[in-house]
């Protein structure tokens, strides 16, 4: 059975800092560790962008501004036909969508025969029409070649508005600075051109219109003007200032009689009114009342005993002296208003009476008036009618005949509501490719992408790499790492693994070895005495660190034993004592002694008990057999190291760790499955063995300040010329 094993810990633990944002050195070790996958990277986007760079076109891009000018002045001083644009912000985005229209770019194609220009035929022309809807309704034929060219042509435009002005941007793109600048000042004439094409061709529509009217509405004019004098003259109706003097004393007597009703129904609108309010019990609405001085300075009065009378009444009571005088003073004002308010009502009603007097007398006057009007008033309101055929025919030809005047000027000269700003004039500089911009964002791109290579890989990588990587997922102490001699400096590489420790006893190599067994704490008096060394997987260097950790023991002066408990390889008895007759299962069978089947290292003081393949049953290790020869071996050997097979491949390795006072799980640096290592460890925790920590094997110490920051050979570079 096992002894009791010391625990370790540490005496003084090291305390954590809290940080919130990650350590710099842990990404740039981070960033090390792959900086081959973020190099290939990098080096296939740039190398991307460099072959689209070096195989593109170039494409030149041109600008050329149209100015919106709403509500521009004609310079005849005429009313157009088509009014000017509004002063809205909206038509200008409106007038941008037309620039971009198909009538004006398929006008741009015909004026530039980009039809068969070879840049611009570069289209699907599977869906393509024969026809195009111009702005004013009106289908234009084209043929496809046209129509993939226009096609091809708004793909090359960007029309937009700068800013919040009346200035709209045209800017064309084509594999020529010319051709570029060519098409933006094609569009902006198109768009002007078709813009005054459109207001002439309304403007001569309307022109027509009047002209054939005027000649027609001229005769109608004349014949209604013939048509009224011999009415006059048949009727006698001859006047002086357009009017008889029957006429004119009839409308004098007339406007009197007008005035004179109006004023009557005034005043007996004011006394009517004043009488119903008095009826209803206030003459405070009354006008003339409102209106009197009189009045307004008995209404304070009236308003002053108020507010006296009910300040007594709140202080002294209703019977008190002051207030009943206060009573009678506010009865007089009130009585002196009414007294006032009748005689105003008076005044108004004598107003009524002569109102009524003037109205009657003028009426009077007029029936005389009036019937000297009987004998031609039949007459007068047929000359009325024919007065106002006259006129109103007379007034529609003279409008008809000054517009059609207008129209024939507007038409010879139709003002656009816009007009060029700036003229495209062909670049230097290919706007495509811009070199520094394309490398600038492809460097940009490949950095990020780099980037992602680097997490994407780092995220699947299951391998162990750092003391991290121990503490977190195998939740076991770190023991160190042991590092590959191929990758030691020339002075202290060569030679086989399981020598270098005796041939290079102060090597780097030899004191990782040292620094393991002092984790071990096998040199301690009491301490551990039987040690396995276990593995998830074949091939992660375990025989080796078993092998060069007991021969750094042994050459200390103890007495140390390694037993070779992998009974299907045994590499460790080929290494060392390859002509062994008997082993490891003879001695558990009782078929020979420990005596006969212990072997001394050749080249050290290291006992050796073998394993022989040739020996290999089922059911060679038994509890009880191999509990005892532990029991007789810590008797006679001061350190004794169990080399076993792989955890996961045989059970043996189990019984081992559950006898032995301490495990020590190897794992290979940068080849070891996490998840491997931690089914092995949970699989020696439920054994009853005492897994004490992990080691890294094959560690190459050049590359190992890239995978564990803050660690022992993150400082190999300084410490390469101490070891011999």
């Amino acid at each position: 059975m096992a002894t009791a094993p010391v625990e370790l810990r540490y005496d003084n633990p090291p305390r954590e800092k809290n940080v919130i944002l990650p350590d710099p050195r842990h990404l740039l070790a981070l960033f090390l560790r792959r900086i081959v996958v973020f190099t290939c990277v990098f080096a296939l986007v740039i190398s991307a962008v460099l072959a689209a760079l070096f195989m593109s076109r170039p494409i030149y891009s041109s600008t050329a501004s149209i100015l919106i000018e709403p509500r521009k002045a004609d310079p005849i001083g005429s009313t157009p036909v088509v009014p000017g644009l509004p002063a809205d912000t909206y038509v200008v985005d409106t007038q941008t969508r037309l620039i971009g229209s198909p009538e004006v770019a398929l006008a741009t194609v015909r004026e530039l025969h980009l039809a068969s220009n070879p840049e611009f035929r570069q289209t699907d022309r599977s869906d393509a029409k024969t026809t195009v809807a111009t702005r004013a309704g009106q289908p234009v034929a084209m043929s496809l070649d046209e129509h993939a060219a226009m096609t091809t042509l708004l793909k090359h435009l960007r029309i937009q508005r700068s800013g919040l002005t009346y200035v709209i941007d045209v800017t064309a793109t084509a594999q020529s600075s010319e051709m570029a600048a060519a098409i933006a000042n094609s569009i902006a004439r198109q768009y002007l051109l078709t813009q005054s094409t459109a207001k002439q061709s309304e403007t001569e529509l309307a022109g027509t219109f009047v002209s054939s009217h005027a000649d027609e509405l001229r005769r109608t004019a004349l014949q209604d003007d013939a048509n009224l004098q011999a009415y006059i003259n048949s009727h006698n109706l001859m006047s002086a200032q357009g009017a008889t003097v029957a006429e004119q004393q009839v409308s004098s007597l007339n406007e009197q009689i007008a005035t004179a009703r109006a004023n009557y129904a005034q005043a007996l609108a004011r006394y009517e009114a004043a009488r119903g309010q008095l009826s209803s019990g206030g003459s405070g609405g009354v006008g003339a009342v409102v209106q009197s001085e009189t009045i307004r300075s008995m209404r304070v009065q009236e308003a002053q005993q108020s507010a006296q009378l009910a300040e007594l009444q709140s202080r002294y009571g209703d019977l008190h002296p002051d207030v009943i005088r206060a009573k009678r003073n506010l009865a007089d004002v009130r009585q002196q208003i009414a007294a006032e308010t009748s005689r105003i009502l008076a005044s108004l009603r004598a107003d009524v009476s002569a109102a009524s007097s003037n109205l009657a007398s003028l009426q009077n006057s007029l029936g005389g008036a009036r019937s000297s009007l009987v004998a031609n008033s039949s007459a007068q309101v047929g000359l009325a009618d024919l007065q106002r055929k006259a006129d109103a025919s007379k007034t529609v030809y003279t409008n008809f005949l000054q517009r059609s005047k207008e129209v024939q000027a507007l038409a010879k000269a139709p003002l656009p509501d816009a007009s060029i700003a700036a003229v495209a004039r062909p670049g230097e500089k290919p706007l495509w490719p811009n070199y520094p911009l394309a490398l600038l964002f492809g460097g940009i791109v490949a950095v990020m992408l780099g980037l992602v290579g680097v997490a994407v890989a780092e995220y699947l990588d299951d391998s162990i790499s750092t003391r991290q990587d121990v503490v977190s997922n195998l939740n076991v102490e770190y023991a160190g790492g042991l590092p590959d001699i191929t990758k030691l400096p020339k002075a202290q590489a060569g030679g086989a693994p399981e020598d270098f420790v005796l041939d290079h006893p102060f090597s780097v190599y030899t004191e990782a070895v040292r620094n393991i067994g002092a984790f071990l704490k096998l040199n301690r008096p009491g301490a551990s005495k039987v040690v396995t060394l276990a593995s998830s997987l074949p091939r992660e260097g375990k025989t080796t660190l078993a092998i060069s950790l007991a021969r750094v023991l042994a050459e200390g002066h103890a007495r140390v034993l390694l037993i070779d408990g992998d009974l299907r390889r045994c590499s460790a008895s080929q290494l060392l004592v390859p002509g062994a007759r008997h082993g490891l299962i003879s001695v558990l069978n009782g078929k020979v002694s420990l005596a006969d089947a212990l072997l001394k290292d050749p080249r050290s003081n290291l006992a050796v008990l073998p394993a022989l393949v040739k020996e290999m049953s089922s059911g060679a290790f038994q509890a009880e057999a191999i509990g005892a020869l532990m029991n007789e071996l810590r008797k006679q050997f001061d350190v004794i190291i169990i080399d076993t097979a792989p955890v996961l491949a045989v059970a043996d390795t189990r019984l081992l760790g559950w006898l032995s006072d301490a495990t020590l799980m190897v794992c290979r640096w940068r080849k070891s499955s996490v998840k491997a290592a931690k089914v092995s460890v949970d699989v020696l925790n439920q054994s009853g063995a005492r897994v004490v920590g992990t080691a890294l094997t094959l560690v190459d110490t050049r590359k190992y300040a890239s995978i564990g920051v803050g660690e022992a050979y993150g400082y190999h570079r300084s410490l390469s010329t101490y070891h011999s």
